[in-house]
């Protein structure tokens, strides 16, 4: 099913979707004012986006669980959300062709990216994982921790690597946003 013939859409009348976006399963979409999604994109659960975050080609979101990310984001290429993961003991079946009572410790759990969050190609987010504002993920990351504010993280699994200048950053943010007034933001 296409992203934009699913009856849980809510999207601003701002925002791009390409009709290449599908979505599978149930819940909500949530896509906020000049955010865009493009080409090949994948939603299943329900996944809330701020306004101006840019899903490049390709993102898969898992959200059975629910994901969130926040406005001002920009997700990497290839990237993956997963807010379940199969249960790899043996004690489940897996897959989402198999009932949820069959798939007793499926590990679910809340993916929440703040806002002004930047992504690098290919990363992997597990359930339970928060990027807090300003968080940065170097490309090929797989992130199984949370990432503290204004940072930088990068590898497999992703450790801290440096830190981002927040206050340049929300010193430009403040020139854009002053340059909008008086257009449509």
């Amino acid at each position: 099913m296409r992203l934009l013939d699913f009856k849980g859409l809510r999207a601003s009348p701002l925002a791009i979707i390409s009709p290449d976006t599908k979505y599978y399963g149930d819940g909500e979409v949530i896509v906020g004012a000049r955010t865009r999604i493009d080409d090949g994109c994948i939603f299943t659960g329900s996944v809330w986006l701020g306004a101006r975050v840019h899903v490049p080609p390709c993102c898969i979101f898992y959200g059975k669980a629910g994901i969130e990310v926040g406005d001002y984001s920009s997700l990497g290429t290839y990237s993956v959300f997963h807010s379940e993961s199969d249960d790899f003991s043996g004690r489940s079946l897996f897959g989402p062709c198999v009932p949820d009572s069959y798939r007793p410790d499926v590990w679910r759990d809340r993916v929440k990216i703040g806002a002004h969050v930047l992504f690098g190609t290919r990363t992997t987010i597990l359930p339970g994982v928060t990027i807090h504002e300003g968080g940065a993920v170097g490309a090929h990351s797989l992130v199984k921790d949370d990432c503290p504010e204004w940072t930088i993280i990068a590898g497999t699994p992703a450790k801290t690597v440096g830190t981002r200048n927040r206050e340049a950053y929300m010193a430009l943010l403040r020139q854009f946003e002053g340059s909008l007034i008086g257009v449509a933001a």
